[in-house]
């Protein structure tokens, strides 16, 4: 008696292989990031200086630590620690900054386009270089404030004048043991070497022109 066939079990299915495929491409390094390009300047910088770690954080009033993940990209500065770095670098804030587009070869260092300022961005601020040239005495940007941002009371460790106008919104300044609440239209003007620390304390954002002038 002959045995009944048995149906035929379907062969397991293997994974289709693309032809000619390419290896999954590595991510971009870390240091393409804008923190740690930010944080590569800084370390350069104070290399080309000759200054240790140590000397520059005592510059700052922060710690080796702090400055150490600035420098590794690890954390990204306040724009008040960006400035006072920039202070003991001896560059103007500018420099730390981050083109947008790279201006044509007769502009760069006469002509700022609006789409192709330096720019940096933390804690609920957004500083744009309007200078065209960087190193010079005068440096000119704009900031602006999100609602209930604040920059924290800091001292620059150097002589010097800053110089702001509130182009939009409100902005509430503590200069030394002054308070100001600062209207559209309002101007300002303190030595650097004076305590100072500002907020927007309303509910649209704050833009403000501001000049910074070396001793």
């Amino acid at each position: 008696m002959k045995k009944r066939a048995e149906p035929a079990r379907p062969k397991k299915s293997t994974p289709a292989t693309r032809v000619n495929e390419e290896p999954a491409k590595p991510g971009p390094r870390e240091s393409s990031h804008a923190v740690d390009r930010v944080g590569e300047e800084i370390r350069q910088l104070r290399r080309s200086r000759g200054l240790s770690i140590a000397e520059l954080a005592h510059r700052i009033n922060r710690s080796v630590g702090f400055l150490s993940q600035i420098e590794r990209g690890q954390s990204k500065p306040s724009l008040k620690d960006l400035y006072a770095i920039s202070v003991s670098l001896g560059v103007q804030i500018g420099w730390f900054m981050l083109d947008q587009v790279p201006p044509p070869e007769n502009e760069r260092g006469i002509v700022v386009r609006a789409n192709a300022r330096r720019r940096y961005e933390g804690e609920g601020i957004t500083t744009e270089a309007l200078s065209p040239r960087l190193g010079d005495e005068l440096e000119m940007l704009i900031s602006t404030f999100q609602p209930g941002t604040a920059l924290k009371n800091r001292v620059a460790n150097h002589k010097g004048r800053e110089t702001g106008f509130i182009m939009e919104g409100q902005l509430e300044m503590w200069i030394g043991k002054d308070h100001f609440l600062l209207d559209k239209g309002d101007s300002y003007t303190f030595l650097s070497s004076v305590p100072h620390s500002s907020r927007n304390p309303g509910d649209i954002p704050t833009v403000v022109l501001w000049v910074v002038m070396a001793a």
